[in-house]
């Protein structure tokens, strides 16, 4: 996604990009979340989660969307923020 996210920018670089962050199609179980024993272990998701979404931002995108789950789009828009410590990105709220 960083890699299509930097190409669009360098051929369209007034076009606005808005990422949506999820794991779910990097997963073979199709859940947006680390699931061990069966169970989604929220907190490495939102690690996951919030590193995915700074990558997105740092690439290009002018906004990065949590996943639609409202635990992970609460929190992980908090971590967004937290760790891109970039007043440009826009999140989109939960």
């Amino acid at each position: 996604m960083p890699q299509a996210i930097r190409a669009i920018k360098a051929a369209a670089p007034s076009m606005a990009i808005w990422a949506d962050v999820c794991l779910c199609e990097y997963t073979d179980h199709g859940h947006c979340g680390v699931i061990h024993d069966g169970k989604v272990l929220n907190d490495p998701t939102l690690e996951l989660l919030a590193r995915t979404g700074v990558s997105h931002a740092a690439a290009g995108a002018d906004v990065v969307a949590p996943a639609r789950h409202r635990l992970y789009r609460a929190r992980a828009s908090e971590h967004f923020v937290l760790q891109a410590n970039d007043q440009r990105i826009l999140v989109q709220p939960g």
